[in-house]
């Protein structure tokens, strides 16, 4: 019993922090886009494609974070109180809102005729720590629900959030 509600701590933790670096993340990444890409158009052009790309897989990562709450609500209504809770669900909530103008945004330019750019590089590293993000959000959700994190479900878990650190150069 005080093991399960050990590794629910640390689950809390771990994905609050994967959720408050989601935000520089694929700042950091644009920003590399912006500097080689003075006139900013291929760049408008290619975070309004992934946008497009990611907006529908965000908001069922969304859902996933909504089920996540609602579990450890039950389980510790303290520790979802917690500081790094809220911080965590106002994050996910910002980056969110900030897909969805993307996804706007891309809509606007499929309208003028406006093809996509040459940064693909930068839309693939953005996917790639997306896609990490939702593995490991996803293997947080479900050990949350058992209670603990099985031998194998901790290496997939351990992997992706060490994925997503290398991504953000730590």
């Amino acid at each position: 019993m005080e093991q399960g509600e050990k590794n629910r701590r640390k689950l809390v933790v771990e994905g609050s922090e994967v959720l408050e670096n989601f935000e520089k993340q694929v700042l950091e990444i644009w920003a590399k886009g912006l500097r080689l890409d003075p006139t900013h158009t291929k760049l408008r052009e290619n975070y309004a494609l992934l946008s497009m790309r990611l907006g529908v897989e965000y908001s069922i990562k969304s859902s996933r974070f909504r089920k996540n709450a609602n579990a450890l609500q039950k389980l510790d209504k303290k520790e979802a109180a917690s500081v790094q809770f809220a911080k965590a669900k106002a994050m996910e909530k910002k980056a969110q809102k900030l897909l969805r103008q993307a996804l706007n945004h891309f809509l606007k330019l499929k309208q003028m005729g406006i093809s996509p750019g040459k940064i693909n590089t930068y839309l693939g590293q953005t996917y790639f720590f997306l896609r990490n993000y939702s593995l490991a959000i996803y293997h947080l959700r479900s050990a949350i629900d058992s209670g603990e994190l099985s031998p194998t479900r901790k290496r997939k878990l351990e992997k992706s959030i060490l994925q997503i650190k290398q991504l953000q150069g730590k």
